[in-house]
């Protein structure tokens, strides 16, 4: 299993005010074909400007379509998610656009379930996902090259005021009903790692509380279905600033996210990662960071498959 940290796998009004701020704000593998929804550019890629010797690594397919697509499920704010109008926006879909500038083409984003992007990108029905997918050794080993650009762990989220008193970092989370986004490093984290130190300790397994968006997964804490979340600290330090939910304790656990391609395709890989380096000796890597208020991401050595577990 893999990561959101995302992976891959083969009251009502106040409730409702509460999901509508969750979507507005914004957030495997299965083979069903992902959904076509095309976001708009960004003011970011807009002001990127092709880079010759960049533009020159890109496969004639991409230089004659003029174009590059990527898979996202636009449910994970800051990264992906939808504005007011329905657009697809955040940090991941700037540098994206900023990334298919510098080479010449515009980014197309295709809005799929996440569990779905890795198989539109193995189908070739997607170019590449870019919606806050985290490298590990298992994903490379499945035949996919990941173009590393932030360092991402895992972080705690409860209901304002920790009632329950709840730690990332002991066995208070035993017994507990857990939500999880499906598909990710966290929903394997708790069936797995935290099920079994709870077993020895001679306490009841966490309960993954799984569902298919992070959307879903917020709703169901503010319901009461759950009774804490484990997400990307991201993810989990954006919510807490913006809805009825405070972060608990230390993020855990970095590894980096990376702009999935398949295996073979090792010229748009290094493409990527030279307009990702581009980005960050021209300062416009610096900028989205800034923009989307990511401090504790940043990534100093763009590279490809660097995962380390």
């Amino acid at each position: 299993m893999f990561t959101r940290t995302r992976t891959t796998t083969n009251g009502a009004i106040a409730l409702m005010a509460v999901a509508t701020l969750v979507a507005a704000a914004g957030c495997s593998s299965s083979k069903s074909t992902p959904s076509a929804s095309t976001g708009g550019t960004s003011a970011t890629s807009a002001k990127t400007t092709a880079d010759p010797a960049l533009a020159g690594l890109v496969p004639q397919t991409f230089k004659t379509k003029g174009e590059v697509s990527f898979g996202t499920d636009p449910s994970y704010a800051p990264n992906e998610f939808k504005d007011d109008k329905g657009n697809i926006v955040g940090f991941d879909i700037d540098l994206g656009n900023a990334v298919a500038a510098k080479l010449g083409l515009k980014a197309k984003f295709t809005e799929a379930a996440f569990d779905n992007i890795l198989a539109g990108v193995t189908s070739g029905n997607l170019d590449a996902g870019l919606s806050s997918v985290t490298d590990s050794k298992k994903r490379e080993g499945l035949g996919f090259e990941m173009i590393n650009y932030l360092s991402v762990g895992t972080k705690l989220m409860v209901k304002k005021g920790n009632p329950e008193g709840l730690k990332p970092d002991d066995l208070s989370l035993c017994g507990k009903n857990v939500g999880v986004e499906d598909g990710t490093i966290q929903k394997d984290e708790v069936e797995g790692d935290r099920a079994d130190k709870c077993k020895a300790a001679g306490k009841p397994a966490p309960i993954a509380v799984i569902q298919p968006t992070q959307t879903d997964v917020n709703t169901a804490l503010t319901a009461g279905r759950s009774d804490a979340v484990l997400a990307d600290d991201i993810v989990v330090d954006y919510f807490a600033k913006n809805s009825p939910f405070d972060s608990v304790g230390a993020s855990y656990g970095p590894a980096p996210y990376g702009i999935v391609t398949t295996k073979g395709n090792d010229p748009l890989a290094q493409a990527f990662l030279g307009a990702l380096k581009s980005m960050k000796a021209d300062g416009s890597y610096a900028a989205l960071l800034a923009k989307w208020n990511i401090t504790v991401a940043k990534y100093d050595n763009f590279g490809i498959d660097q995962a380390t577990s």
